[in-house]
């Protein structure tokens, strides 16, 4: 193997562990999906502090988190084939979906049982 392509090796391999650090404790979903007819709503990611963790405003059973100002996309929500399970994902735009139709979804994020929250990579196609 020559100096180059070790190098051009090396590269991707610490990409892709730099990638893997950045998703942390988030699980990959690929998923057939379909649309149940809720519309897309506009998205408002929470506020973080200077060390990147979520601001929390009221005490107790108020206690909500502090959302920005501004948008980050469009929340949509599908419904996974064969299982009790919702996904949310938040797209730059929003998607044109028809109620019924199938979709594969895609993505690195949360699962919270009866919900998974796609935050990385969001990737919604047709099946």
């Amino acid at each position: 193997m020559s100096e180059t392509q070790l190098t051009e090796k090396q590269k991707r391999l610490l990409a892709e562990k730099k990638q893997h650090e950045a998703q942390g404790t988030m699980k990959p979903f690929n998923s057939t999906v379909f649309d149940v007819g809720i519309p897309a709503r506009v998205h408002y990611p929470n506020k973080k502090d200077a060390n990147g963790k979520t601001i929390y405003e009221g005490e107790g059973d108020k206690r909500r988190a502090v959302k920005s100002e501004k948008p980050d996309g469009y929340a949509m929500e599908f419904a996974v084939f064969g299982q009790q399970q919702f996904v949310q994902v938040v797209m730059p735009k929003a998607l044109s979906v028809i109620p019924g139709e199938s979709y594969k979804v895609t993505g690195f994020g949360y699962d919270m049982g009866t919900h998974f929250y796609i935050k990385q990579e969001p990737h919604v196609r047709n099946y």
